[in-house]
């Protein structure tokens, strides 16, 4: 395996630091047009030929389907004040097309 390090690009909260916290969120500017959208989204850097792609623009949407009813769908809540969640693999390992990268 592979160790590779990555970088991400952050979009709608402008005011991601380290620690950030739900206070900061709120109280800042966002860049997503729903201007009520303080969250702090990220995606990995995408590079090619070792030059970084600025995304232009990205679509989230969450979509409930089976095994869910429509009365589970309809009660769904938006994550509490000061929720935090991270996932992922400290150390990842991803081949294509016969080289790792």
């Amino acid at each position: 395996m592979f160790h590779t390090e990555h970088m991400h690009d952050f979009f709608c909260a402008n005011n991601i630091t380290d620690p950030t916290s739900y206070n900061d969120l709120v109280s800042g500017s966002t860049s997503c047009k729903r201007t009520t959208d303080h969250s702090a989204y990220w995606m990995p850097q995408l590079k090619i030929n070792g030059t970084v792609q600025k995304p232009t623009r990205a679509g989230l949407y969450y979509q409930c389907l089976r095994p869910f009813t429509a009365n589970q769908c309809s009660n769904v809540k938006p994550f509490p004040k000061g929720f935090r969640m991270v996932t992922g693999e400290p150390v990842i390992s991803v081949t294509c097309c016969g080289t790792a990268t």
